[in-house]
């Protein structure tokens, strides 16, 4: 069970590289005009990042407090929500 627990934060570390890799691919592929437009919603870009980031720790957090209490019910569960929460951001 625990197992299944920390393979689940793995994941959605994982979907958060994998969107940082994305972005920085597509964004090496842009010309000059959407270089431009690309600058001018830069910090928007970054502070979903930076949201979904710390959303990311905080279920490390989280769960890892309440595997401390041997409550490891709650803490799949909100390994879930937190995954949940990942793949729709």
């Amino acid at each position: 069970m625990s197992f299944l627990i920390a393979l689940l934060l793995l994941i959605c570390e994982f979907t958060c590289n994998i969107g940082e890799i994305v972005y920085t691919l597509i964004y090496s592929r842009i010309r000059t005009v959407q270089s431009a437009l690309m600058n001018l919603i830069g910090p928007v870009i970054s502070l979903s990042i930076v949201l979904f980031l710390g959303i990311s720790q905080a279920s490390s957090i989280i769960a890892s407090n309440m595997l401390e209490t041997n409550d490891k019910d709650m803490a799949y569960f909100i390994a879930k929500i937190f995954l949940l929460i990942s793949f729709i951001g």
